[in-house]
C-alpha cells in the first residue's frame, strides 16, 4: 500500500505554472479533483461551473499588476481577506455586540495612499502607519506583538455530535486530514439537512 500523495501536491503540475493556479492550491481547502469524494457529482460539475474558480481567480489579476508582491496582493485582498477575513470579523464583532471599522480596506483611502507604498517597500507600511497620528502612539503600542484571534472549532466538533458526518468520507478520515476539510464538510452536512 503506497502512501497517498498530498492533493496540493498532486496539483502542482496542473496549477502551479500560474499566480491564480498557485493562489488555488494555497487557499483551496478541497482540490476540484477531490470534490467528488465529499459531493454528489451534479453539484460538483454545477458549483465548477457557475464558479470557475480559474477564471475567477484569473480577473482578479485583470489588469495585471505590475509586480509580484502586487499580485499576491490582488489575489488576497479579492479572495481571503473579502471572503474569510472581513466575514469572521464581521461575525466574531456582532456577536459581542461590537461595531468593527476597517478603514485600511477603503478604496478611496487606498487609493490616496497607493503612491507612498510603491515608494516604499511592503514591509515598512505598518510603521509609517503607526507613526502617522498627530499625537504620537505610545511606544507599548507600537511594539506591542501582532495578535490574531481563534475559534475553538476543533474543540468543537469533537463535542458536537451534529458535526460528526465527515466520518461518513473515507478522504476526511484520513489521520493527517486537516480539520478545516472535516469542519467544511459537517458544516455542510448540517446546512443541507444531514
Amino acid at each position: 500500500h503506497l502512501p497517498r500523495v498530498h492533493p496540493k501536491l498532486a496539483g502542482l503540475v496542473e496549477l502551479g505554472g500560474s499566480f491564480a493556479g498557485a493562489y488555488q492550491l494555497k487557499r483551496g481547502l478541497f482540490m476540484p479533483w477531490e470534490l467528488k469524494h465529499v459531493l454528489p457529482a451534479n453539484v460538483v460539475h454545477e458549483g465548477l461551473r457557475k464558479l470557475a474558480p480559474p477564471n475567477r481567480l484569473a480577473a482578479l489579476l485583470t489588469p495585471e499588476p505590475r509586480t509580484d508582491f502586487a499580485k499576491v496582493a490582488a489575489l488576497e485582498a479579492g479572495q481571503y481577506m473579502r471572503n474569510q477575513l472581513l466575514r469572521d470579523t464581521d461575525w466574531a464583532s456582532m456577536a459581542h455586540s461590537l461595531e468593527v471599522r476597517v478603514p485600511l480596506v477603503d478604496v478611496h483611502l487606498l487609493a490616496a495612499i497607493a503612491p507612498l507604498l510603491v515608494h516604499n517597500p511592503p514591509m515598512v507600511g505598518k510603521p509609517l502607519l503607526a507613526n502617522a497620528p498627530r499625537r504620537p502612539l505610545p511606544t507599548a503600542v507600537k511594539q506591542h506583538l501582532k495578535s490574531g484571534f481563534s475559534t475553538p472549532l476543533q474543540t468543537w466538533m469533537r463535542s458536537a455530535n451534529e458535526l460528526g458526518a465527515w466520518q461518513r468520507v473515507p478522504l476526511l478520515r484520513e489521520p493527517n486530514c486537516p480539520w478545516a476539510r472535516r469542519l467544511a464538510y459537517a458544516l455542510g452536512d448540517v446546512m443541507l439537512g444531514g
